[in-house]
C-alpha cells in the first residue's frame, strides 16, 4: 500500500496541472467566440481572465497570443494607443521564447497601430525591427510590411512623398494578383496621379471579387470623381451604401446556430475525452474507485468554472454600467445647473437624469425583476447618448435660433454643433470627452476653432461660444 502513495500523489499534482491548462483554454476559446460574435468588451474580460489564469503547463507562445487578442479587440475599436501597447507586449513575449517568426509578424501589427497612432518614431523602430528580419516575411506579411513604409511616408510628408514607395513597391512585388491594389489606387489619387489610380483600381476589380467590398467602391467613387465621371461616381457610391446596409443586417443577424453547434461540437469533444479518461482509470483496478471520485469530482469543477466565467462576465459587465450610470448622473447634475433658463432646455436634461436615477435606484432593490428591466434600461440609455445630444441642440434651436443659424453659416456639422452645446451647458473639453468616450476630442475642438475663425492660441472655446449665445452676429 505504500508504494501506491507516491503513484497517488503524482496523479493528483498531473491532475492540478492540467485542470489549470483547461481553465486557461476554456478563457481563450470563450474569447474567440465571443469576439467572433462582435461581443468584445466581454472577450476582453475573458482574455484578461485567461492571462490570470495562465500556468506553466501552457507554452509561453499562447500567452503572447492572448496579448496579441487584446490588441485585435483595442485596433477594432479605434483605441491604437492601447493597440500599440498590447501588440508590443506580446511581440516581447514571442521574442523571450525564440518564436522568432510569430515576434516579426507581430511586429508588423506594432507598426500599422503606431501609424495610426501617429507615433512615426515608434514606427520608424518598428521598420527598422522588419527590415533586419526581412527573411521571415513572404507572402501577405511581405505586402503588409511594404504598405507599412508607404502609410508611414504618408503621415510625415503626405501622399506625394508615398508614391515614390508606391512605385518600388510594385517593382519589388512583380506579382500583379497579389499586389494590394486598392490601397495603390488610394495613393495614387490622393497624390493628383490620377490615370494611375484608375488603372489600379481596375486591377483591383480584375484579380479580385469586389462585388462585396465596400472599400472598393469608396475608392472608386474617389477615383471617378477625379475624372468628372460624376454619374458613375455617383453609382460607385450608392453601391457601397447599398452594401454597407446589407453587412451590417448581416452582422447584426449573425448565425447564432452556427455558433451554437459549434459550441456543442466541443461539448461532444470534451465529452469523448472524459469517457477515454474514465476508461483509463478503471483499467487500474488497484486505483478504480480513487479514479472514479476524482472524475466526478474534475467534471463538477469543470461545470462550476463555466458557471464562474459566464457569471464574472456578466457581473463586470453590470458593474461597467453602473459606473458609466453615476458619472453620466454627475454630469447631468452639472449640466442642469448650468445650462441657459431656457424651460425646454432644462426639462431635456431633467427627464434623463429623472430617467437615470430611477434606474439607479432599481438597482439596490430586492426584486430581481426590477434589477432585470433596469439593467436592460440602463443598457439602452448608455447606448442612445446620440439621441439626447440631439435633443440638446434642437433645444438650443428653440431658443437661440440666431446663435445655431451662425453656427451653421460658419460650415459646423450636426455633431460638432452637439459638442458645441456641452460647452455651453457648462461641461470642460476633458468633461465632454469622458461623456461622448472619445479620448481624441481635442481634435474636433481643433476643426471647431477653425471654422469658427480662432487660432489655436487665440482664446477659450468655451468662453467664446457663451459671448456669441449673448451677442450672435447677425
Amino acid at each position: 500500500m505504500k508504494r501506491l502513495f507516491p503513484l497517488i500523489l503524482i496523479l493528483l499534482l498531473s491532475s492540478c496541472q492540467r485542470k489549470a491548462v483547461e481553465e486557461f483554454v476554456s478563457y481563450v476559446k470563450a474569447a474567440d467566440e465571443l469576439f467572433s460574435s462582435g461581443q468584445d468588451e466581454e472577450a476582453m474580460i475573458a482574455l484578461t481572465s485567461a492571462e490570470d489564469a495562465y500556468t506553466e503547463g501552457v507554452p509561453l507562445v499562447e500567452l503572447g497570443s492572448v496579448k496579441m487578442r487584446k490588441g485585435d479587440i483595442y485596433y477594432r475599436f479605434s483605441n491604437f494607443r492601447d493597440a500599440v501597447n498590447a501588440y508590443t507586449e506580446g511581440t516581447d513575449i514571442f521574442l523571450s521564447a525564440g518564436d522568432t517568426l510569430n515576434y516579426t509578424r507581430g511586429m508588423l501589427l506594432v507598426c500599422d497601430a503606431s501609424i495610426l497612432d501617429l507615433d512615426a518614431a515608434r514606427a520608424h523602430m518598428c521598420i527598422g525591427v522588419l527590415q533586419n528580419n526581412l527573411r521571415y516575411l513572404e507572402g501577405q506579411t511581405l505586402h503588409a510590411y511594404h504598405l507599412c513604409r508607404i502609410k508611414l511616408a504618408d503621415l510625415e510628408g503626405g501622399p506625394k512623398a508615398a508614391v515614390p514607395l508606391v512605385d518600388l513597391y510594385l517593382e519589388e512585388m512583380p506579382d500583379e494578383e497579389k499586389v494590394s491594389w486598392r490601397i495603390i489606387s488610394y495613393y495614387y489619387n490622393a497624390a493628383g496621379e490620377y490615370d494611375k489610380a484608375l488603372d489600379a483600381i481596375r486591377k483591383e476589380a480584375q484579380y479580385r471579387d469586389v462585388t462585396r467590398d465596400q472599400n472598393y467602391y469608396v475608392v472608386l467613387y474617389q477615383v471617378l470623381k477625379s475624372q468628372n465621371d460624376y454619374h458613375a461616381a455617383l453609382e460607385a457610391l450608392e453601391r457601397h451604401n447599398t452594401l454597407a446596409d446589407s453587412l451590417a443586417r448581416i452582422y447584426n443577424s449573425s448565425d447564432a446556430r452556427f455558433v451554437e453547434e459549434r459550441h456543442q461540437l466541443n461539448k461532444m469533444l470534451i465529452r469523448d475525452r472524459r469517457i477515454r479518461g474514465t476508461i483509463i482509470w478503471l483499467s487500474v483496478i488497484v486505483l478504480a474507485v480513487f479514479a472514479l471520485a476524482l472524475w466526478e469530482t474534475r467534471k463538477r469543477m469543470i461545470a462550476s468554472m463555466e458557471d464562474k466565467v459566464r457569471m464574472q462576465i456578466e457581473n463586470e459587465k453590470l458593474e461597467h454600467l453602473y459606473r458609466e450610470a453615476r458619472t453620466e448622473q454627475e454630469t447631468l447634475n452639472k449640466m442642469a445647473a448650468a445650462a441657459p433658463d431656457d424651460n425646454e432646455m432644462k426639462n431635456v436634461i431633467k427627464q434623463r437624469l429623472a430617467l437615470l436615477n430611477k434606474v439607479i435606484a432599481s438597482y439596490i432593490t430586492d426584486s430581481s425583476e426590477a434589477n432585470k428591466e433596469a439593467n436592460e434600461l440602463l443598457e439602452m440609455l448608455i447606448s442612445d447618448r446620440e439621441s439626447f445630444l440631439e435633443s440638446t441642440r434642437k433645444s438650443f434651436e428653440a431658443g437661440h435660433p440666431r446663435f445655431m443659424k451662425y453656427l451653421r453659416s460658419c460650415g459646423l456639422t450636426d455633431w460638432e454643433t452637439n459638442y458645441c452645446c456641452l460647452y455651453l451647458i457648462g461641461l470642460n473639453g476633458k468633461e465632454i470627452g469622458e461623456y461622448i468616450n472619445l479620448k481624441r476630442h481635442y481634435t474636433y475642438g481643433s476643426v471647431i476653432r477653425q471654422k469658427l475663425g480662432l487660432g489655436e492660441h487665440d482664446r477659450n472655446l468655451a468662453g467664446y461660444l457663451k459671448e456669441l449665445l449673448e451677442n450672435p452676429p447677425a
